[in-house]
This record gives structure tokens, C-alpha cells and sequence, in this order.
């Protein structure tokens, strides 16, 4: 089978997104298809694990809201004139992408990793609202061109389903994984101190002010954030202000040396501010927290997060509740979290890449 797969990121660049796509990419060649996936340019060097896996890129800019439409219509028409040009079958990325595409065909498999309208990314611009609505719109009209969906997560499925009207049987859950090789040679780094560690892109619903009264904490030796992204600015601005020492911002790190800090972490954190994007989503990063066996402070919300606290291995955030403060008090408890780390050997994780994308290939079958 011949299958394209679109999306509108630079996959070089870590992200739990473009991570999902790489495996889709990269397991759909492992099943013996031929695949191609359509980017634009990238700005660093591709994944090693798209070896086998064609690769069409576009040349348009990457980064920014403004840059969006311009970037989807040339990746979705690219992808589009591919898929029709080698008879294949078109798989598109990201519910925004799918509205794109939708003016060039339908019938696609649609990948949603997120709901785009209620993100802050949109919704707390000027004129938030007005674009918020055009997104939403977009969304719908991605959903109902597609003649498969596919989310990552049960809630994701319901709030489809309820907000654009979509039929419940025409959606397929698969939730994000980990790559096992990336945690299986994994050497912890354990210097001295007490270690909170976030991993992930800066994204406007990080909780800001939750990661620096965590940094403020007499408990906390060092908080490290690794990622880039929108936030940082504000977030290094805030470190500046608050001559938070304690505070440090690496930017992005190799996979090697980023799971082996969070190894060698006393706790991993995910602080998320409320919203249906944050509920609805299914976080790489907790996914690796879990597969490296290091305790958890979690903002509730997504399923992943309520399934790692019923395991033991997780404390949740509810909504009358101090982030900072559930984190002070798990890190007073040094019985607790060696409890947390035995349980986490004990327990069901996360499932590897590997997995999902099987699943993938039968929702192609």
C-alpha cells in the first residue's frame, strides 16, 4: 500500500507531535508500505528513524501563527498532488492541517493530536475570539472530510464528537507512546541535590507561575525546563525578576542527555493550565516520565494523568489545590516517593510506539 502522510512542522525539531508522527512514518515502512511524508523544509537534520521513509519537503517558513495558512495550503495541496500523482492514500496531521486539505479532497485518514480552537495559542491573541471561531470552523470542516479520525484519546473522541457533530464510529483512539530504545540505555544522572525536572515545548498552556513558585520551594535544589517554544521569553523573564538561581533553562537537549537528567530526577512535573486542549491531549512526556520510573505532580486533566495517579506513581493537581505546595509535600516524603519509583516497576506504563503504530496500520487495513 501507498500512503502519504502530510503534516505542517519541522520534524526536526523534539516535540511530542512531530515524535507521533515519525513513529506513524517509520511503522507504516515497518509493515511494508511505501511511504512518503510531505514537511516543510526542515531547519535541522531529519530523525534517523525516517530512514526508509520518502521524504517531500515544501518551502515555507516554520515557525509562527501568522506563517500557518500559507504553510498548510502548500504542504496539504503538495500532499494532495503526491497521493494522487502515485495512487496512494493520504494521511493528513492536525485537525487545522485537515480544514486545509479538505479544499483539495476528502476522504483522508485525519490524525487530531489536539483541539486547536480553545488553545490558548489562538484564543489569547487580539481578536482572540474571532480567531477562535475561524479555527473551530477549520476543525469541523477537516473532521467531516475525513473518511477516518483518528485521536489520541477517549476524551478527545467525545469532545469531537459533541462539538462538530462527528460519528462516534468513524473515530479511532491512539494515544501517544515512547520509544523503548530511548529509555532502555538510559544512564541517570544523579548529582547532588534534589531535582524537579519539566520536559516538553513551552507552550502557552504551561502554567508559568505554577513552574516558578516550584523553583521558589526551599525543597527544590534545582528545577530544570527542557524545550523551547512560545513561553520561554516570559519564562525567562520571570527568572530574571525573581533571581531564581534554582531555575534552570538548557533549551532543547539530545534525547540522550534529556531522559537521562529526568532519570536521574527526583520528580517529574507536567503543570498545565485548565482548558479543553489540555484535558482532551495525550502528553508524550508523561509517557517517558512513566517508562523511566520517575515520581510524578501532574496537572489533572488528561487520562494519561488520572491513570498514573490510580497507579500510585503520580500525584494529580485538582482545582482548589497549590501546585507548588503538592510538590513541597511529595518532596518532604522521601518514603512516599521511593514507594512511587517501586510501584512504577510494578505497574502498566505506557505503550511503545511500536504498538500504536501497529494499531495504525490496521485502521489502514
Amino acid at each position: 500500500m501507498r500512503v502519504v502522510l502530510a503534516h505542517g512542522g519541522d520534524v526536526s525539531v523534539p516535540s511530542g507531535g512531530h515524535e507521533r508522527v515519525v513513529a506513524f512514518a517509520s511503522g507504516l515502512v515497518r509493515a511494508g508500505h511505501d511511504v512518503t511524508l510531505v514537511v516543510p523544509e526542515p531547519d535541522g537534520t531529519l530523525p534517523d528513524r525516517l530512514d526508509g521513509v520518502a521524504v517531500r519537503t515544501v518551502g515555507v517558513p516554520t515557525g509562527g501563527v501568522r506563517t500557518q495558512p500559507r504553510r498548510g495550503l502548500a504542504v496539504a495541496r503538495t500532499a494532495r498532488r503526491v497521493a494522487d500523482a502515485s495512487g496512494a492514500r493520504l494521511q493528513v496531521e492536525h485537525s487545522t492541517l485537515g480544514g486545509l486539505a479538505s479544499l483539495f479532497s476528502d476522504g483522508y485518514v485525519l490524525d487530531v493530536h489536539d483541539v486547536a480552537h480553545t488553545s490558548p495559542l489562538y484564543r489569547d491573541r487580539p481578536l482572540g475570539g474571532v480567531l477562535s471561531t475561524g479555527v473551530r470552523w477549520l476543525e469541523g470542516r477537516g473532521l467531516r472530510s475525513a473518511g477516518t479520525v483518528v485521536v489520541v484519546s477517549e476524551r478527545m473522541r467525545e469532545f469531537v464528537v459533541e462539538e462538530w457533530d462527528v460519528s462516534r464510529e468513524a473515530i479511532t483512539v491512539i494515544p501517544n507512546g515512547y520509544f523503548e530504545d530511548d529509555v532502555t540505555s538510559v544512564v541517570p544522572d544523579t548529582n547532588e541535590g534534589t531535582r524537579v525536572v519539566f520536559v516538553g515545548t513551552l507552550h502557552p498552556k504551561l502554567d508559568i507561575d505554577a513552574v516558578v513558585e516550584s523553583a521558589r520551594l526551599d525543597a527544590v535544589d534545582q528545577l530544570l525546563v527542557i524545550g523551547d517554544g512560545a513561553m520561554r521569553d516570559e519564562l525567562a523573564r520571570a527568572k530574571r525578576q525573581r533571581g531564581l538561581e534554582t531555575l534552570s533553562m538548557p533549551g532543547r537537549l539530545s534525547t540522550r542527555e534529556t531522559w537521562s537528567l529526568v532519570a536521574g530526577a527526583d520528580v517529574a512535573i507536567n503543570p498545565q493550565t485548565e482548558s479543553p486542549t489540555q484535558t482532551v491531549s495525550s502528553p508524550v512526556k508523561l509517557c517517558y516520565y512513566r517508562a523511566l520510573g520517575v515520581p510524578m505532580v501532574l496537572s489533572d486533566g488528561p487520562e494519561l494523568a488520572r491513570r498514573f495517579a490510580e497507579a500510585g506513581v503520580a500525584r494529580l493537581i485538582e482545582p482548589e489545590q497549590s501546585f507548588p505546595r503538592v510538590l513541597e509535600t511529595l518532596l518532604a516524603d522521601r518514603t512516599e516517593l521511593e514507594a512511587m519509583r517501586s510501584r512504577a516497576g510494578r505497574s502498566d506504563g505506557c505503550v511503545p510506539w511500536r504498538d500504536r503504530a501497529e494499531t495504525l496500520c490496521r485502521v489502514f487495513d
